[in-house]
């Protein structure tokens, strides 16, 4: 843990304050200076790191790679901390559902550690229509893996519960911010994780995940970013395993077809030797029923004495 925070401390050492906007020739806005945020990649090897020590670090490695995931910049919204905006699906009025990380709170002591909140809109055509409140969240038609995670923390029995609730948000979120820092390592980008999302709601969320199916992997095709080389290469690298996968079930399923093929031919062959049994059984009394009266007949003819 001290090697973790002399690494995020060094990278906060180098960044400075101030958080203005501004907008690079490519059209993509970037922090001018940022609010003492690491870089997004030491804080993707340091969660990593943790990770690997509560034994999750191939749940977070079997998630649908970032670059399946659409990330874009955003300067609609003034009030955001980090200047991109992530699809997680769509409404079945053909809507856009974004995600976008909004301002953190302000004058706490402890605001620093305070995640951000998440603010949730529908878009058409690029224009923002209306805000998506999180009970309304059932409505979206989600991707991977942010639709998988909605599933199994869908628990009935305690969705009036309000602690539970912010929980299953804050896993939530915490993909999000995954999905950000990712995306934002291959960039070279600094970002803000907040201790309590990365050491706890993450946490939470991989395990409720569990070592998610390689085949989710691919479920994202669609929304491959401009990342290229690194995203297609781990795309193939999920793919590759779940074919793997699926020849070794089509292996087990033909084993399991033969087996079945020779129990039904030793069935068959028993079957058989059963009714040979009952018809030698069968001959036999024949026969035996033949000899009785044939001796029948020949102790009742009438003996001559010559």
């Amino acid at each position: 843990m001290m090697l973790i925070d002399r690494t995020l401390t060094m990278d906060a050492e180098q960044s400075t304050a101030s958080a203005t906007a501004t907008t690079s020739t490519t059209g993509v806005p970037t922090l001018a200076k940022t609010t003492v945020s690491p870089s997004a990649k030491s804080t993707v090897d340091s969660i990593l790191l943790e990770l690997g020590r509560k034994g999750l670090r191939k749940a977070a490695a079997n998630l649908p790679h970032h670059s399946t995931i659409r990330i874009e910049p955003q300067t609609d919204h003034s009030d955001a901390e980090h200047l991109f905006r992530l699809c997680i699906g769509t409404l079945s009025s053909g809507e856009e559902v974004w995600i976008y990380v909004g301002s953190k709170p302000k004058d706490r002591s402890n605001a620093s550690n305070l995640a951000p909140t998440i603010k949730v809109y529908a878009s058409h055509n690029g224009v923002e229509t209306r805000a998506v409140h999180s009970s309304a969240w059932h409505e979206i038609r989600m991707i991977e893996p942010f639709k998988e995670l909605w599933k199994r923390t869908s628990d009935s029995a305690r969705k009036e519960n309000k602690s539970w609730m912010d929980q299953r948000r804050g896993m939530f979120k915490s993909l999000v911010f995954w999905y950000f820092a990712n995306e934002g390592a291959a960039r070279g980008e600094r970002l803000r994780f907040p201790e309590f999302m990365r050491s706890h709601y993450l946490v939470l969320a991989l395990r409720k995940l569990g070592e998610v199916a390689p085949a989710l992997r691919s479920e994202n095709l669609s929304g491959m970013g401009s990342d290229g080389v690194d995203g297609i290469a781990a795309m193939l690298g999920g793919l590759s395993q779940h074919e793997r996968q699926q020849k070794d079930i089509e292996a087990r399923i033909r084993e399991e077809g033969k087996k079945k093929k020779e129990l039904a031919a030793d069935t068959k062959a028993l079957e058989d030797l059963e009714k040979e049994k009952e018809a030698a059984m069968r001959q036999r009394r024949i026969d035996t029923l033949r000899i009785y009266h044939r001796r029948k007949r020949h102790y009742a003819l009438p003996q001559f004495v010559g």
